[in-house]
């Protein structure tokens, strides 16, 4: 989100696979995305949303739109 801000973007939208695939430990049999995606919610602002699209509020496709 750092390079974002750089970058003078107005937001970022961040995916949960993408973000739990980069800290690592996924895909794999003992993955923790529910815990990736409590803490993408902790983290939100008064402005962010979670996005519609979002298949299921703990798995990969969950995705948070954070305002700058």
């Amino acid at each position: 989100m750092n390079e974002s801000r750089l970058n003078g973007d107005s937001f970022k939208i961040v995916k949960a696979g993408d973000l739990h695939r980069r800290v690592g430990g996924y895909p794999s049999h003992d993955h923790r995305m529910p815990t990736c995606c409590s803490v993408m919610i902790e983290n939100m602002k008064g402005t962010d949303k979670i996005l519609p699209n979002s298949l299921k509020k703990y798995g990969a496709s969950f995705q948070v739109r954070y305002n700058f």
